[in-house]
């Protein structure tokens, strides 16, 4: 479990996918107050087990959880932080080392 603390606020969880083989898979998943943000520095990294990800607020318990397939294996993905304007405005886990446009 890895545990990164952002400031309060509304945040947007966005996901990229990929398609490949007629399967999709989540490339990445950011949660971030301003989602047009650049990554960042690697802040740790996260073990998936089962191929689904746990995102969730503390602070709210179950009221604020978000389970992501990753569609692949039980492996450990590097979380970036996602910088805007010199500050931190969220995370990003990186499932599939591309970039996108």
């Amino acid at each position: 479990m890895a545990l990164i603390d952002l400031m309060p606020g509304d945040y947007a969880i966005t996901i990229q996918t990929l398609l490949l083989d007629r399967a999709r898979y989540t490339a990445r998943v950011r949660l971030a107050s301003e989602p047009d943000g650049e990554p960042g520095d690697l802040l740790d990294d996260v073990w998936v087990d089962g191929g689904q990800l746990l995102l969730f607020d503390d602070d709210l318990g179950d009221a604020a959880m978000t389970t992501v397939w990753t569609g692949f294996g039980d492996v450990r993905y590097p979380i970036f932080e996602v910088i805007k304007e010199g500050r931190r405005v969220g995370v990003e886990i990186a499932f599939i080392d591309i970039d996108f446009p």
